[in-house]
C-alpha cells in the first residue's frame, strides 16, 4: 500500500491557486506545510490523502478542509 499526500490551496472565490505533493514525516505522521499570503481574502486549503493497493488496484481518498482567513499582510 502507498499513501500520497496533497496539498490545495483555494482563493475566497474557489480558485485553485496551487497543488502540491507532500511528502509524509513519518516519524510524526504528519505533513509540514508552508506558505506565503500575499494579499488579505478567506483561503481554503484541502488535504487529500490517496491510498493505493496496488495488489487489488483500489484507490481510497480521506480528506480535510481548513479555512484561514488573513487580514492583513505584514511588510518585512
Amino acid at each position: 500500500m502507498t499513501r500520497e499526500f496533497y496539498v490545495c490551496k483555494y482563493d475566497s472565490e474557489g480558485n485553485l491557486l496551487s497543488k502540491e505533493l507532500q511528502e509524509v514525516n513519518d516519524e510524526y505522521n504528519a505533513v509540514f506545510y508552508q506558505t506565503t499570503f500575499t494579499t488579505p481574502g478567506v483561503y481554503t486549503f484541502k488535504g487529500i490523502s490517496k491510498f493505493i493497493d496496488e495488489l487489488s488496484e483500489n484507490m481510497k481518498l480521506d480528506t480535510v478542509d481548513l479555512e484561514i482567513e488573513v487580514s492583513g499582510i505584514l511588510e518585512v
